[in-house]
């Protein structure tokens, strides 16, 4: 059966979501090919490692502008040949070519989710257009059996471009690559998840397993990843796990139907991960002027109670004195509320450590002032994003499943920040000791994932023994 111009809708589609994350892939292809092309000078390997990025940018670029579900395909699956072809420049490298490897596994899944993601939408509402499909999802108001497919069906692809738990072991191996490669995949290729789901956000409201699906992986991963980053000694796998974190949390707000607030992290993660490994370098010295400031022991439950206590006050009463309550967000205000308490968390450390220092009152102003602004900074966002983002996502809504995930996941939140403040005395507790050395390692997550791959693949497993067999023999 051909399909007719009409059924196809335009190549590409221009909004204010498109607009605001094609600004931002613009602005950060630019400064990473920039900052290769002088981190790389003198390598042989520079003109093929530009020709990639560009290709790359490029393949990103086209995902995002995507208007149709044939335009879509293509950049998808073109970001992730991109991709692979890009950590192929660097393959005499142990770990990266192991990387890619799994990365390489990981995409194809991904790209065959979704294709079926797209035919099934094509079926169901019998157009390829992005707009016309989201219009039509919009008003319908029902669920069927294909609907639920081609939602859990673009969660998973999501869910494995985003590196989430327990797929998340390509990633960490690949930051033995060039900053600059490191800074455009944790900063662009990473979110292409996050642009998946948000780009059919209006369809994902109509499945009742993909959100809660989304929000319990993304919840797990965070947490997670948030524990077993305080145990990384390099600067780069900490980022790794950061960045394992943020995309978990990111779809985390998708999933609870916070899209606004998932569209603003998405752009806020972005320029802040790609300033973090491209400047990479000075971290260390950074941290070591951090780490002398902190104090040697942990903090004081009574004080970390009294700075919860602050940022929740910060956290929630400065905005509304600019009239930018969280209570007065579109559509269900739980979501907001939950992520404005979330936001208290973190602020929560930043109080706690000013408080437990010997650096008198003058710190903690400034830590008060710090709180502050970013509070502000925070709600102005969301307020900008939930104007601007009117017809184009869904308002903030949630199910109550979902919020049950949401309040259980700012419970293990805070537990995190007390923990984190708490670890200098924990780390010192013998029993506690055995719990850093498995954080440390990821939970084996990874190790798992792959031994469960050997088994299930007979011929793997049978070469395996074949080689170990033959290096027994030589020896």
């Amino acid at each position: 059966m051909l399909i007719t111009a009409q059924e196809l809708g335009p190549f590409l589609r221009f909004d204010a979501f498109t607009l605001a994350v094609a600004m931002l892939v613009a602005l950060i292809g630019a400064i990473v090919i920039r900052f290769s092309s002088t981190y790389l000078d003198g390598s042989e390997r520079r003109r093929l490692f530009m020709h990639r990025l560009w290709a790359a940018v490029f393949a990103v670029q086209l995902l995002v502008l995507a208007g149709n579900l044939l335009t879509l395909c293509v950049g998808w699956i073109a970001t992730g040949i991109a991709l692979d072809r890009l950590l192929r420049v660097y393959s005499d490298r142990p770990r990266v070519r192991r990387g890619a490897n799994r990365a390489r596994a990981a995409a194809r899944a991904s790209d065959v989710l979704v294709l079926s993601a797209s035919a099934l939408l094509f079926t169901h509402f019998g157009t390829a257009d992005i707009s016309t499909i989201a219009t039509a999802a919009r008003v319908a108001g029902d669920t069927s059996l294909a609907i639920e497919l081609t939602t859990l069906s673009i969660a998973g692809a999501a869910i494995l471009r985003c590196a989430l738990l327990p797929m998340h072991s390509w990633l960490l191996d690949v930051v033995d690559a060039p900053s600059p490669l490191c800074a455009l995949l944790h900063a662009g290729i990473l979110n292409a998840g996050g642009i998946l789901v948000l780009r059919f956000a209006d369809v994902m409201m109509l499945g009742t397993g993909a959100l809660p699906l989304l929000a319990l992986v993304g919840a797990l991963s965070a947490g997670i990843a948030s524990m077993v980053m305080l145990t990384q000694t390099s600067v780069k796998s900490s980022l790794a796990w950061s960045s394992i974190a943020q995309m978990g949390f990111m779809l985390f707000e998708c999933g609870i139907g916070a899209f606004s607030f998932a569209a603003l992290h998405l752009v806020a993660h972005s320029l802040y991960k790609a300033h973090a490994f491209l400047s990479s370098g000075s971290v260390v010295e950074i941290e070591r002027q951090f780490c002398a400031a902190q104090p040697s022991t942990g903090v004081r439950p009574v004080i970390i109670a009294a700075a919860a206590l602050a940022a929740m006050i910060i956290a929630f009463g400065v905005p509304q004195l600019i009239g930018l309550s969280p209570f007065d967000s579109s559509g269900s205000n739980a979501p907001a509320i939950i992520l404005t308490a979330m936001l208290g968390v973190g602020l929560t450390q930043l109080l706690a450590r000013a408080a437990a220092s010997n650096s008198g009152p003058a710190l903690m102003a400034k830590a008060i002032a710090v709180a502050a602004g970013c509070s502000l900074a925070f709600a102005a966002g969301k307020a900008l994003f939930d104007i601007g983002l009117t017809g184009v996502l869904p308002p903030n809504a949630a199910s109550l499943p979902m919020l049950a995930i949401g309040l259980l996941t700012l419970a293990s939140f805070g537990a995190i920040v007390a923990v984190q403040l708490a670890r200098p005395a924990v780390i010192a507790e013998a029993r506690w000791a055995s719990v850093y050395v498995h954080m440390k390692n990821g939970l084996y997550a990874a190790e798992i994932v792959d031994e469960l791959a050997r088994r299930l693949s007979p011929r793997r497993s049978t070469q395996l023994t074949t080689r170990r067999n033959t290096q027994g023999t030589n020896s």
